[in-house]
């Protein structure tokens, strides 16, 4: 049995040889005290990536199966990304970071952490129309060079599942917004909130569609969202229920036409009260499960 019938039969409580042993990639910091003790080369440690050659090298020789990031993606968000820019430096050596999503943050000297917010470019309708909207357009040149090749090489995969990213319904818009503008939007621009939301999981729908009719035939669909805490959810399961799960259920619904049954979030933090809509949208694996919560 390979590692890919392991992790089918797994989900779908198939038997099994034995359970597969699957780990969800590295922190760079990590790498580089590795490379500093001699464990690891300084070009596996500066070249790593989720699901590429020397991912699977590090994968093998600590004994695991393999990455659970490894999938297949598309530029599902901002295309063109906003280019990374030091808004300003310290006295201390901190710098302000305005991001890839238009985010500024607070990049502590030395620190490998997830930096603080300072600001957002994203706050209203017109920064929106300015910035984000038309940089959410669908168009083939989103699923990058040669897709049938990559078809190929992912249907033929063995040594991990063929995953399909499906990209995110409200999780990257809290990134963009955070967690205190996406809270007054719903009240004070609710329409403009509704329509971010199409926006984008309609630009994930295509893809994933397209991905479909080139003939990619994952094992399942996996979005990634972090819309909750450690104490629940960030937005309401009345909001959620209303904006986010009709668009999970179109997709899914989509991936069962073309025979894939199973449907993948990763969202950290206390998820209960978003399960059961997620499984009213068809989403029928969690991952992680996030015990300390």
């Amino acid at each position: 049995m390979n590692v890919r019938e392991r992790i089918k039969n797994t989900l779908t409580y198939q038997p099994c040889d034995h359970l597969p042993l699957i780990h969800f990639g590295y922190w760079n910091e990590l790498l580089d005290e590795w490379a500093v003790q001699g464990h690891v080369s300084r070009d596996e440690a500066r070249l790593w990536q989720d699901g590429n050659d020397v991912c699977r090298e590090l994968g093998r020789r600590l004994g695991f199966d393999c990455n659970w990031a490894t999938v297949v993606s598309s530029e599902d968000t901002l295309l063109p990304r906003f280019p990374d820019e030091v808004v300003a430096v310290l006295p201390n050596g901190d710098r302000h970071v305005r991001n890839w999503c238009g985010v500024t943050e607070l990049v502590a000297a030395g620190a490998g952490s997830i930096p603080a917010e300072i600001d957002h470019l994203l706050v209203d309708r017109a920064s929106w129309e300015e910035h984000f909207k038309w940089r959410l357009v669908w168009s083939p040149e989103r699923l990058g060079p040669d897709p049938a090749a990559r078809v190929a090489q992912w249907n033929a995969a063995t040594d991990h599942a063929a995953i399909l990213f499906a990209g995110s319904v409200i999780g990257i818009i809290r990134n963009w917004l955070g967690v205190v503008n996406l809270s007054y939007l719903q009240i004070d621009d609710p329409e403009l909130l509704e329509e971010i939301i199409a926006t984008c999981a309609d630009l994930a729908y295509r893809n994933v569609e397209a991905w479909f009719q080139a003939g990619l035939r994952p094992d399942f669909l996996h979005w990634w969202e972090d819309i909750c805490f450690n104490h629940g959810p960030l937005v309401s399961p009345e909001f959620f229920r209303t904006l986010c799960v009709p668009y999970y259920r179109r997709t899914t619904a989509l991936a069962r036409r073309y025979g894939c049954g199973l449907a993948s979030v990763d969202c950290d933090g206390m998820i209960e009260e978003l399960l059961e809509l997620w499984l009213e949208g068809g989403v029928n694996i969690m991952f992680p499960i996030e015990i300390g919560t």
